[in-house]
This record gives C-alpha cells, sequence and structure tokens, in this order.
C-alpha cells in the first residue's frame, strides 16, 4: 500500500548518533510497585519487558533489582532501536512506572 513507510513508523526519527558520535546508552528504571497490569508495555517495547502471567505485572529484561520493587538496566541505542522501544514505553506507561536516563548526560530523556 504505501511505497516508503510513513514518517511515524521511521524507527529513526529518534536517533541521537550520527557518524561522528558513539552510540549512547541509557539506564531504564523501573518501578514494579507502581505497575499496574494495562500491558501497555509489552507490545511497544518486547525486547525490554515481558509480561509475568503469575501477577500480570511486567518484568524489565535483565533488569536488577536495586531496591526492592525498583529495577534498572542499562540498554545501548544500537541494539533494535532500543532507544525508541525504550522512549515510547516510559512515555506510554499509565501508572508512570517507568524511565529512561541518557548515562552520558544524566538527563532523563523519556518516563514521568
Amino acid at each position: 500500500m504505501f511505497e516508503k513507510k510513513p514518517a511515524i513508523f521511521d524507527s529513526t526519527i529518534l536517533a541521537t548518533k550520527d557518524k561522528d558520535t558513539k552510540p549512547r546508552k541509557y539506564k531504564i528504571l523501573y518501578n514494579r510497585n507502581k505497575c499496574v497490569g494495562a500491558d501497555v508495555c509489552t507490545p511497544i517495547a518486547p525486547h525490554l519487558v515481558v509480561l509475568n502471567q503469575a501477577d500480570n505485572k511486567v518484568d524489565l529484561i535483565g533488569g536488577k533489582e536495586t531496591e526492592p520493587g525498583i529495577f534498572e538496566v542499562i540498554v545501548d541505542e544500537n541494539v533494535r532501536d532500543v532507544r525508541n522501544e525504550a522512549k515510547c514505553m516510559c512515555d506510554s506507561c499509565p501508572a508512570a512506572a517507568f524511565r529512561a536516563i541518557d548515562l552520558e548526560t544524566g538527563e532523563k530523556v523519556a518516563g514521568r
């Protein structure tokens, strides 16, 4: 139907690197205590989260628990457009359970 994907589906729009810069790394912070099990995030970011059938909350893939109910994982933007998945996931969570932090700048790049 489309000769070219519409811009909304172009995963390169949010890219932060160019030929002369190194890929950025991001820390994804997840507060599992806030999760309401809406499961909005798993279709958006299947490389980052998976639905836990036991309690209908999501688990952060590869996440380490840094304090009770708080998990974090470091991701590289080169891995399967993970920055775009992370941004969309963080911004779409109805419980505001996710945040993404740029490790180089310390700036929050996604989440509420």
